[in-house]
């Protein structure tokens, strides 16, 4: 896991266009454009109330999903943890 990077506008855009399904699940919308993918990394970036990493295969650095904590309530002690996952580098979604 690492932080969230600029240059990766691009993996995050391919991920969700190779999958439809999982736009389902985006939880800030779909992303239709590259912008839209370009807004949602700096969201996941600098978004108060959640920290979020993307996870990448240590080798080669493709992003294989994210990790995000978020609903962060300091005063109640509590948080929600999501995540998401790309298909393989290589492979079509749900191989």
């Amino acid at each position: 896991m690492r932080p969230w990077r600029e240059t990766d506008v691009d993996a995050v855009f391919a991920a969700q266009t190779a999958d439809p399904a999982s736009r389902l699940w985006a939880g800030g919308g779909a992303l239709d454009t590259r912008e839209d993918a370009v807004a949602l990394v700096e969201r996941l970036r600098i978004q108060p109330g959640r920290a979020s990493w993307a996870v990448v295969d240590g080798g080669t650095g493709d992003l294989l999903g994210s990790v995000t904590v978020h609903s962060i309530d300091l005063r109640q002690g509590n948080a929600r943890i999501g995540y998401r996952t790309t298909g393989a580098p290589g492979t079509a979604p749900g191989s």
